[in-house]
């Protein structure tokens, strides 16, 4: 059994309270925006926000008595408000964060501290452009996450 919404929410809780602070810790600026509404740049203007997608779970039947379920949600941080060279450099920083965050020693971000059994980064895309605007940049960081019900 699964609660998808429990899952999801505590999954959105503890990485905004976890890697706000990571990003604090490295004087790296914290986004104004964390959410789970969608992806909407007429909405949402502040300089640097992120947005969390869970796309989809894909369910297999490991035996009568267990299933596998994979995870997939991405997350875009989105930066604007600034010329377009500060935008990059500030949304690549974020990312690297994010990817260190992900990838600390102890494991723990990897699996969401044992929200779900393994996560990993399947891809990271960059956007430099998004609605025609060169002041508005997107990194998308798809996540797959593993769990067994």
């Amino acid at each position: 059994m699964i609660d998808f919404f429990l899952l999801q929410n505590s999954i959105i809780e503890y990485t905004k309270d976890d890697f706000i602070a990571f990003l604090q810790s490295r004087g790296i600026k914290e986004p104004a925006i964390f959410t789970d509404e969608s992806l909407d740049l007429d909405k949402y203007k502040a300089d640097f926000s992120i947005f969390v997608d869970f796309d989809s779970y894909s369910i297999e039947e490991l035996s009568s008595d267990s299933q596998n379920a994979t995870l997939t949600m991405d997350l875009y941080l989105v930066r604007r408000n600034a010329d377009p060279k500060s935008l990059k450099t500030g949304l690549l920083s974020a990312t690297s964060a994010f990817y260190d965050w992900f990838f600390k020693k102890d494991g723990c971000n990897r699996s969401f501290a044992g929200l779900v059994d393994f996560g990993r980064i399947k891809e990271v895309d960059f956007y430099d452009a998004v609605s025609g605007s060169i002041n508005i940049k997107i990194a998308q960081i798809v996540i797959e996450a593993q769990i067994e019900l």
